[in-house]
């Protein structure tokens, strides 16, 4: 890969504490626990209702041309989650998942299946990538501030965009359905982060998880 222009203005993109405990509480229940649990799937909303979502609710507070703008930006952004799923932002327990359910849907692109939980992990991963694009600062200053408003979003309304409780998954059997997205019996992982990211070391274990969060589906990338 082509190494960011140094010169270049850098895109910062902070996740507010909310959104950084739904990374570790997401890296915990799918990598740590046994068995592990997956997000459900098909998700709803799933990442094209949350975008769709967040520019309803920005027409009513934004210039038309400003909306054009946001709306092309979120599209793109929305491509860009259908091409990188599978490359990068997969852990390799959802590997199975992944390949069940495409070949259930064959047709239906992956933000129409999947949700918030995967997209946020892309949040993660966008100002390495757009460090690679060369924006100029009006660009970058523009990029960052829609970014970070959809960010804060998703924030806002957590408690109904994300989900409370993973599941373990069943693997499609031959000819037959994966039980749900992972299973009737699944156990419920929405408290699994609280000990995690509260007291008076959570965010020293937060800022831990992240990492090897990141480094789990970094895995991914590079096989």
């Amino acid at each position: 890969l082509e190494a960011a222009d140094e010169t270049a203005p850098q895109i910062k993109l902070p996740l507010p504490f909310t959104l950084k405990k739904q990374l570790v509480d997401d890296w915990e229940s799918i990598s740590q626990m046994d068995p592990h649990m997956l997000v459900t799937l098909p998700r709803k909303p799933t990442v094209s209702d949350v975008i769709s979502e967040f520019l309803e609710f920005k027409a009513k507070r934004t210039s038309t041309a400003k909306q054009q703008h946001l709306t092309e930006l979120l599209e793109g952004l929305r491509i860009y989650f259908d091409n990188s799923l599978p490359v990068i932002l997969l852990y390799p327990q959802e590997r199975q998942q992944f390949a069940d359910i495409t070949k259930q849907h064959p047709d239906v692109p992956v933000s129409k299946i999947y949700g918030a939980e995967h997209l946020l992990r892309l949040f993660t991963k966008l100002p390495h990538v757009l460090g690679k694009a060369r924006l100029a600062s009006v660009e970058s200053a523009q990029l960052q501030t829609n970014l970070g408003e959809f960010l804060k979003y998703l924030q806002k309304n957590h408690a109904t965009i994300f989900l409370k409780n993973y599941e373990e998954y069943t693997p499609l059997a031959e000819g037959g359905e994966a039980s749900g997205g992972g299973g009737a019996a699944g156990a419920s992982s929405s408290g699994n982060g609280k000990e995690a990211s509260e007291g008076g070391e959570g965010k020293d274990s937060e800022d831990g998880a992240e990492d090897e969060e990141a480094d789990g589906m970094d895995t991914e990338e590079a096989a």
